[in-house]
């Protein structure tokens, strides 16, 4: 159970910040219409970091450290 909320957790803090930078972009974008062409690209590569960085957290194990189990057979 804790384990899933720490996840949960986890990926509500990723998410919120992913989208927090996107409209501080968006927001940029408004107020220098000019700086379009330079924003553009890291619009993508903001959406980028976060989508790798969600998928990292739903790929954890929740079996625990693997280690733990090696070491005790020695």
């Amino acid at each position: 159970m804790q384990v899933a909320h720490a996840r949960r957790t986890r990926l509500i803090w990723i998410v919120a910040i992913t989208v927090t930078i996107e409209v501080a972009l968006y927001v940029l974008v408004l107020l220098g219409p000019a700086m379009e062409d330079l924003v553009r690209p890291v619009y993508w590569v903001v959406a980028g970091i976060g989508a790798v960085t969600v998928w990292h957290a739903l790929r954890r194990h929740s079996g625990g450290d693997r280690r733990h189990a090696d070491r005790r057979h020695r």
